[in-house]
């Protein structure tokens, strides 16, 4: 079981995560934890694809949700990538979710299986641009935006808030891990997504580490809770679809 709060199995428990693809990701990204940790531990550094892992799915007893290649970018190497998708094609009974900071190498895999969740990571607003024209060319069952880390502002040059089309289903907005109070998103950042998210009716699943970064220190807006009833609790919904 996965502690990442936003991958659930289709029955709404906890998911989990799996890792066909080893080694320090080339990408690189600054706040990358998963580069830490191979630091820290001493695992091998050099990326290989391990076909056997996936194999792991088949002693899963019940539809689970995956998060594949949680540590590493699942379109580094495209002919792994198209491997992995062969794969996920042999367990329909599964939600796989896939996140990458390589969209423009989407359509080559759409229509992605319809037991996919395809996500593009953004901080920024020309990734979050980059990420809504790329997933608005491809076709699958869920299409995602994952504002995490949220580092800056997501607004275009002529500080016009970040607008969604259609084409995005589901928006996720996080704070870095570990938390710094140097690297948290302001809480205006956040407002401004998720109202537009709402205007354009797409759900918003909102970090536990966004309670620390902007909800303690500000209060939780009401446009924020779960529900009337849940004020004090951050929404964290799920795409239904």
């Amino acid at each position: 079981m996965t502690k990442i709060e936003w991958v659930k199995n289709p029955e709404g428990t906890q998911g989990m995560t799996l890792n066909p693809i080893k080694g320090i990701c080339p990408i690189a990204c600054s706040y990358c934890y998963a580069r830490r940790m191979y630091k820290r531990f001493g695992w091998g550094k050099t990326p290989q694809y391990i076909p056997s892992v996936m194999e792991e799915l088949r002693s899963l007893k019940k539809p689970t949700g995956i998060f594949l290649c949680s540590t590493f970018e699942w379109l580094w190497n495209t002919s792994w990538a198209h491997n992995i998708i062969d794969k996920v094609r042999e367990f329909p009974q599964h939600r796989f979710y896939l996140l990458t900071k390589r969209p423009e190498l989407l359509e080559q895999f759409s229509p992605f299986p319809t037991n996919c969740w395809v996500g593009v990571s953004a901080t920024n607003y020309d990734m979050a641009n980059s990420a809504r024209y790329y997933l608005s060319n491809i076709k699958a069952k869920i299409k995602f935006i994952s504002f995490e880390p949220l580092l800056n502002r997501i607004a275009d040059r002529s500080n016009c808030p970040f607008r969604f089309e259609w084409g995005t289903d589901w928006v996720i907005i996080g704070a870095q891990t570990p938390y710094s109070k140097k690297t948290a998103p302001r809480v205006e950042w956040v407002k401004e997504i998720v109202e537009s998210a709402d205007k354009s009716g797409i759900p918003v699943f909102l970090k536990n580490n966004l309670w620390k970064a902007v909800v303690k220190p500000h209060g939780i807006p009401p446009l924020w809770a779960r529900s009337r009833e849940d004020a004090d609790i951050l929404r964290q919904e799920m795409p239904i679809k």
